[in-house]
């Protein structure tokens, strides 16, 4: 790659106040980069960013090379939080050292992977925003929504789309970020399987709708029907309104109107409120094994 060709004609160093409008939703976000690595079948790299002089020194000092623009995830969709990843060598450098430097910062990374091709969607800002990790998985939509609205901006912009015109092969030597050591932290599909399987484990509702029972046979709250009961021991084991309607034959509607009816007699305001309620009063003592 002709790294002095790129950083002359890259839309990201020659446009890079277009760039800057393209992000301003962001901004109202509290987030001041953006960038965009695309990964094509054949392991060509291609993309931008909103910082120039990061990505300038990013490609000058040949960290491309060491990041996860090399990894194949799994198909779907993931995201990386680098604050949290074990990091080393020159990736490390980079992410403790340069960001720094330049205010990119508390990067969250949103990957979208095909089969055909692998997208990231890289967002930071700057190092004094320690709350933003916690803000970005609370608001992972609201990023969704940005990307959304910037790839109907991409494939309608011609300067924006001649930024895939810089495609490179990284050299093969990925790593930096990923200690051979580290937990593992990605489940294999018969995992992910096994999980999905449990959540249908009718055993489980039963144990719980028991629980009910038992606890107005107790005197626990005489006041609530038994029905009534169900759903809320269910929803106070983290079922939705649609696994309890499973469990129990019924329409979701109907389990609304149940834990209505219960809101109205306990006088409770919330769900949290509700949860509350039947933990203090309805389970004591009153598991079935």
């Amino acid at each position: 790659m002709n790294v002095k060709h790129l950083l002359k004609h890259h839309p990201s160093f020659a446009h890079a106040g277009d760039l800057q409008d393209l992000i301003k939703p962001l901004k109202q976000l509290g987030i001041s980069y953006f960038g965009h690595a695309h990964v094509d079948a054949q392991g060509m790299v291609s993309g931008h960013a909103t910082c120039p002089e990061y990505l300038a020194h990013y490609y000058e000092q040949g960290y491309h090379h060491n990041d996860l623009h090399l990894a194949r995830p799994e198909l779907g969709q993931s995201y990386v939080l680098w604050d949290i990843v074990p990091q080393y060598g020159k990736t490390a450098e980079l992410y403790h050292e340069v960001s720094l430097s330049y205010d990119v910062y508390h990067t969250f990374t949103l990957i979208q992977a095909t089969q055909d091709y692998v997208d990231y969607y890289h967002f930071g800002t700057t190092p004094d925003k320690e709350h933003m990790n916690q803000f970005y998985l609370q608001h992972v939509d609201l990023l969704e929504k940005f990307i959304e609205f910037y790839k109907s901006l991409l494939f309608n912009d011609r300067i924006l789309k001649q930024s895939f015109d810089f495609a490179f092969r990284p050299d093969e030597v990925f790593g930096g970020y990923q200690e051979v050591d580290a937990p593992q932290t990605q489940l294999s599909p018969e995992q992910r399987q096994a999980f999905l399987q449990s959540l249908q484990d009718q055993s489980v509702a039963q144990k719980v709708i028991n629980r009910a029972f038992d606890a107005k046979e107790a005197g626990q709250t005489q006041m609530l029907s038994a029905r009534e009961l169900q759903c809320l021991g269910l929803l106070a084991h983290g079922r939705t309104a649609k696994a309890i309607g499973r469990a129990l034959d019924i329409q979701p509607k109907t389990v609304y109107y149940y834990l209505d009816n219960v809101k109205k007699k306990v006088a409770a305001y919330s769900k949290h409120d509700l949860v509350n309620y039947y933990w203090q009063h309805c389970s004591n003592n009153h598991i079935k094994n």
